[in-house]
C-alpha cells in the first residue's frame, strides 16, 4: 500500500501523553506515531511509551516516534530500546513507513 494524496486515513490527534492514554484505552489503532518532544518536554516520547508499556495489553500497536535529529540523536536508542519500531526525521521518511506498516495491517 502507498499513500497516496486524497487517500483517507482515519486518525486522532492527543495533545498530551495522558490524552494519548485516555485514546489507547478507548480505542483500537494500527499504528501510533508521536512526536518526542512535546511543549518543555524534550522526552515526551519517551514518557509515552512508558506508559504504553505499562499498560501490558499485549496488542499494542507499532509506535513510530518523529522527532528532530538531534533529539533522536539523544533519545532514538531508548526509543528503540523501549520498543518503538522506527525514529523518522522527515515527511516522506515518515510517509513510507507508515505506508509499510499499513500494508501488514
Amino acid at each position: 500500500m502507498l499513500i497516496e494524496e486524497g487517500q483517507k486515513i482515519p486518525f486522532d490527534i492527543a495533545i498530551n501523553t495522558n490524552q494519548g492514554i485516555e485514546l489507547l484505552h478507548e480505542n483500537k489503532y494500527d499504528l501510533i506515531i508521536t512526536d518526542m518532544g512535546r511543549g518543555r518536554e524534550s522526552d515526551a516520547g519517551l514518557k509515552l511509551m512508558q506508559k504504553i508499556n505499562q499498560l501490558k495489553t499485549g496488542n499494542t500497536p507499532p509506535v513510530v516516534v518523529f522527532a528532530s535529529r538531534r533529539a533522536i540523536d539523544n533519545y532514538g536508542a531508548i526509543a528503540l530500546e523501549m520498543g518503538a519500531v522506527a525514529t523518522v526525521n522527515g515527511m516522506a521518511e515518515i510517509i513510507s513507513l507508515i505506508s509499510k506498516i499499513l500494508e501488514k495491517e
